[in-house]
């Protein structure tokens, strides 16, 4: 077998858009323990809010529950006013690819993060973005964001 390279070495933001799905989960842990550690003051918080919508809505499973788990660092960490700046990107790509997904962690990641942007400022511009949802073509997406919606208002 051929050696394989050392992506460690690779900045941040180079190894979240890699093709390699070990790479991005590596990077996702990286950035979520930068993320732990930086003050609050900090320009890290504003440097991948690009990045977290294409994290999010990743197709490999695992790399998907790791950025998933890197956004929930970001929102518990970040200033509210730059956390907010993520909402409209990534609450529609949540409520569509992740509520419905086939792994629970993903799910109970996925509605920890709709409730943490719920708290951080008012809760109506998530619930806007959720609604839209319950006419969705596929059924499981719709049946995962009316039990979102169940869960907000409970």
């Amino acid at each position: 077998m051929a050696d394989e390279e050392d992506y460690s070495s690779l900045p941040i933001a180079e190894r979240l858009v890699h093709k390699l799905w070990k790479v991005r989960v590596s990077a996702c842990d990286d950035l979520a323990k930068l993320f732990k550690t930086c003050p609050k003051e900090s320009p890290e918080f504003s440097n991948y809010i690009s990045y977290f919508k294409k994290m999010v809505g990743d197709s490999n499973i695992p790399a998907q529950i790791a950025a998933l788990g890197t956004l929930q660092t970001y929102l518990e960490n970040a200033p509210e006013e730059i956390a907010i700046k993520t909402r409209g990107s990534v609450v529609p790509v949540i409520c569509e690819k992740v509520l419905a997904s086939t792994r629970t962690d993903a799910r109970m990641k996925g509605m920890e993060i709709l409730m943490l942007y719920m708290e951080i400022d008012v809760p109506d511009p998530v619930i806007e973005k959720i609604i839209p949802q319950i006419n969705h073509r596929t059924p499981k997406v719709v049946a995962a964001n009316i039990s979102a919606l169940k869960e907000a208002i409970e």
